[in-house]
């Protein structure tokens, strides 16, 4: 099971144990045109994503006479429903769940109170194709590739047939592969910006990068062999988003916030809960387009002792101030792989926050295990405002902040600082 599709299966556990789920069959009214099968095919949830297989489980029938079946997680309970024809009402034990009605799909968006954003799309239609719901750069993805030209990792030429790699990457979350006339397999993939690879323990070392209407593949041979393949797509597509896409402004600046420290175990468990100012920077690299990195200290270290230096990619997001997501480096004791940060200001539970940017993971090591969250806004701005929402999300040193603040960023939190 995924990462993904664990966070789903808690929250229908939620949404289970909050409605209860039993019949309630009074005031529905049926619709023929609405009747059918409906399966969860989208959703968001905690600022998370969920497509394919992290919604599996997740079903409703409206049938006749205003009744219906929910399926979560395997288990089936009985419901009514009604509609008038712009929204769809979902009864379950006198909760109501308000569905948006599209052309063969409706949207609820907050099942249970929970947050869950979900589609539901009727079985059978084009409404229900899974490459409806995929983002830009991951359905560009669809469809077959063939090399034209290849070099070795420097550029150089090199004795292979350009020609030789030939993918088609499909809507389900798989590539099929074949090199110099073999079927090498089909494997799982994954996207992050505009960087995608192979995913599984027993997929090829392939990986590669959008370049407009062309992919740059990094192959790597079971005999220390290291190709890069230059494949445009079949019918020629370009794609627009793989350029630009973000507001370098934003992010390229100084930062200060707090951390916080939960569900810690071990030796950690002493200090959970426990919150540290931060101060740093996010740096843009002169050098590329779109990468740089993440550099903070706080509290109990200085701009020579960082809690965090963390390398990034600035990709696409949900706004035109794009997003984050690291590509290596490291927080605390922790390795930071490729994607295990992904920071969308405009879509994160901080978003109600100006220029607040969220960082969420987690760390284990022979002490022990926590969870954490970041919480940024860029140096010299002031957090009244978020004082008057919500004391619990202020940093503890703010009144210290509010003296320094207009002044160039120190390089430690000492008492002469």
């Amino acid at each position: 099971m995924t990462k993904k599709a664990k966070k789903m299966t808690a929250l229908l556990m939620v949404l289970a144990m909050a409605i209860g789920l039993a019949a309630c069959t009074q005031g529905a009214r049926a619709d023929a045109q609405l009747q059918g099968k409906y399966t969860a095919v989208a959703g968001e949830a905690m600022g998370v994503t969920l497509l394919g297989e992290d919604l599996e489980g997740f079903d409703m029938e409206l049938q006749s006479g205003g009744k219906g079946t929910a399926v979560i997680d395997g288990k089936e309970w009985k419901m009514s429903w009604s509609n008038d024809d712009e929204t769809v009402t979902i009864k379950l034990d006198g909760e109501e769940l308000k569905g948006t009605l599209g052309e063969d799909i409706f949207v609820i968006d907050d099942i249970g109170g929970s947050g869950l954003k979900v589609t539901f799309a009727k079985e059978g239609t084009d409404a229900a194709k899974p490459e409806n719901y995929l983002p830009a750069a991951e359905k560009f993805m669809l469809g077959c590739w063939q090399s034209t030209e290849v070099s070795d990792i420097l550029g150089g030429e090199i004795d292979m047939d350009p020609n030789a790699l030939f993918m088609v990457f499909t809507a389900d979350k798989t590539a099929s592969i074949m090199f110099n006339g073999e079927d090498i397999g089909t494997y799982e993939w994954s996207l992050l910006g505009d960087w995608g690879s192979l995913d599984g323990d027993d997929a090829p070392d392939v990986s590669w990068s959008i370049k407009d209407s062309v992919i740059e593949v990094n192959y790597a041979g079971p005999e220390g062999e290291y190709y890069v393949f230059t494949c445009p797509k079949e019918g020629g597509e370009s794609f627009s988003g793989s350029s630009g896409g973000f507001i370098p402004e934003f992010w390229d600046r100084e930062w200060y916030g707090w951390w916080v420290m939960g569900n810690a175990t071990g030796d950690y468990e002493e200090i959970n809960g426990n919150y540290w100012d931060v101060c740093g920077a996010i740096y843009m690299d002169s050098e590329s387009d779109n990468a740089g990195y993440v550099y903070l200290w706080d509290e109990t270290g200085s701009i020579d002792d960082p809690v965090a230096n963390v390398d990034v990619q600035f990709v696409p997001g949900t706004s035109e101030i794009g997003k984050l997501v690291s590509t290596g480096g490291w927080f605390f004791t922790n390795e930071i792989e490729r994607g295990e940060w992904e920071v969308d200001p405009a879509h994160s539970t901080v978003v109600e926050y100006e220029n607040m940017i969220e960082i969420m993971g987690s760390c284990e090591d022979g002490n022990g295990s926590f969870d954490y969250a970041i919480y940024l806004r860029p140096w010299g701005m002031s957090w009244d405002d978020v004082a008057e929402k919500d004391e619990d999300m202020m940093p503890y040193n703010y009144e210290w902040y509010k003296g320094v603040m207009n002044d160039v960023m120190p390089e430690s939190f000492s008492e002469e600082n």
